[in-house]
Parts: C-alpha cells; sequence; structure tokens
C-alpha cells in the first residue's frame, strides 16, 4: 500500500515532463526540440491540460507497478539478508542488490507495459480519446506491445539504482543530518546515472509502442503495427543517427530522478 502510494504520488509531480520526453522520442521530423521548447510548443498549440494527457492511466498503473517493484525487491533483498547472514540491507553484497533489483524489474511488467502503451497512445494522440476508449482500441494483446523491449529497459535500470542508491545513501548519511535529505540526494543521484544509462533503451522502446496503428486487422481490436527490437533501433539509427538513440534524455533524467527519489522517500517516509 505505501509502495503503491509513492508510486501515484511521484507519478503525478513529474508527468509534463514525460509528456515532453514521449513527443521527443517519437518525433519523425527533424525539428530538434528541447524539453522546456517542447512543453511550451504543447501549451500554445493544445492548451495546458495536453502535458496531462494519459494522466490517468499512469495513475493507475503507477500504483501496481511501484507496490510491485518496491515490495519484491524489498522481499527479495530481505531473502538475501538471512542467506548472507547481515542485519541491514547496506551490507547485501553490490552483486545481491543488483540481483534483488533485477528480479524487481522482471515483476513489474504485468503492471508496467499497459501503463507505459496507454501512456504513449495518449500522449502522441490528437484526438480526444477517453483511457477506456484506448484500451477498446488496444485490446489485450495491444496492451502488452514491445514487453521485450519494456524488459530491456527495467531490468537493467533496476539493476543498477537500486545498488547506486543504497551505496550513495550510506555516504550521504554521513554527511547529511537528516536522513530523508541523504535519501532525497542519493535518489537523484542513483535515479540520474541509472536513466541516462538506459535512455537508448528507453527510446527503442517508444520507437516500438508509439507504431502507428494497423487498422486492417481482421478483428474489432487496433493494435500497434508490431515491430522488433531491431527494427526500432533500426529505425531510430535511421532517421536520427546515433544520437537520437539519447532523444529526450534530458527530459528522462529530469523525470526519472526526482520521480524515483520521491518515491523512496515517500516509501521509507511512511
Amino acid at each position: 500500500a505505501i509502495g503503491a502510494l509513492a508510486g501515484m504520488v511521484a507519478s503525478a509531480v513529474v508527468f509534463p515532463i514525460d509528456t515532453a520526453k514521449t513527443r521527443i522520442q517519437a518525433a519523425e521530423g527533424e525539428e530538434k526540440l528541447n524539453t522546456f521548447q517542447t512543453i511550451k510548443k504543447i501549451v500554445e498549440e493544445e492548451g495546458f491540460f495536453a502535458l496531462y494527457n494519459g494522466l490517468i492511466p499512469v495513475m493507475i498503473g503507477a500504483a501496481p507497478e511501484s507496490a510491485i517493484q518496491l515490495s519484491v525487491y524489498e522481499f527479495v533483498l530481505s531473502t538475501l539478508k538471512q542467506v548472507q547472514h547481515v542485519d541491514s540491507a547496506a551490507s547485501v553484497s553490490f552483486s545481491g542488490q543488483a540481483l534483488a533489483g533485477s528480479i524487481a524489474g522482471l515483476a513489474t511488467i504485468v503492471a508496467t507495459n499497459p501503463l507505459e502503451v496507454l501512456k504513449i497512445q495518449a500522449q502522441i494522440s490528437r484526438e480526444k480519446k477517453s483511457t477506456l476508449d484506448h484500451i477498446k482500441d488496444l485490446g489485450l494483446s495491444g496492451l502488452y506491445t514491445g514487453y521485450q523491449a519494456t524488459w530491456l529497459r527495467d531490468i537493467p535500470f533496476a539493476a543498477m539504482y537500486f545498488p547506486l542508491y543504497s551505496s550513495a545513501k550510506s555516504c550521504m548519511n554521513g554527511v547529511c543530518t537528516s536522513s530523508l535529505g541523504a535519501a532525497m540526494v542519493a535518489g537523484l543521484f542513483s535515479g540520474m546515472m541509472a536513466s541516462f544509462i538506459t535512455t537508448p533503451a528507453d527510446v527503442i522502446k517508444t520507437t516500438v509502442q508509439s507504431a502507428p496503428c494497423d487498422r486492417n486487422l481482421p478483428t474489432s481490436s487496433v493494435t500497434p503495427t508490431k515491430m522488433s527490437i531491431e527494427a526500432a533501433a533500426r529505425n531510430v539509427m535511421r532517421r536520427k543517427g546515433l544520437r537520437g538513440f539519447f532523444s529526450g534524455v534530458e527530459a528522462r533524467l529530469g523525470r526519472m530522478a526526482p520521480a524515483m527519489s520521491i518515491s523512496l522517500c515517500v516509501f521509507e517516509g511512511l
């Protein structure tokens, strides 16, 4: 329950930055806009509330996503504490914490992928559609479009983030008088490092999940055209070159670092 609340608070705070990141990564043209220019353009052309398109699925999905991620991580970590015969989580080996993070990243796919697909479809769509409309259009299989690409991003991210956070927090405890302040700084640092390294995987995931809808399917469902990770990578390389794999990197850092920091501070505080 605490993990769910922490994820919802963090997601709501940084959502406009995430909208800008998705628009930058999904852009087909040559126009190169930074995060703030993208936000300004969205507000001018579509109105302020367009920044929050897709917020409802994020709020619905962030609760189980964060609950699964944080509780699975805590469970695996507590098991490793017993196996390694240590008293605190910080005493678990770096590789052990990375393993716990990897398992947590693997487990969140149930909630994360539908959330990501719905969010991206809402953020790139110019049509006024409700979340329910998008769910009806996509169908169950459509909600899990590109799940391999989501794993490609989330497993390495969690494997890096949690051990980095634990190490950074241990260092900060000797500097900061406030444990909350130490957690906030450690969360920001760890979030920036893990987010930067996994940005290419995030660009590939966005490319896969923002593929145009195929409306010629024999069923009534309208699902994004299936695109492999390799095809998405080639597509990014062809359109934007190597720099394209870091499209929206500043927006990703601006979203993930504070989001993870807020999430863990709320989680640990409660």
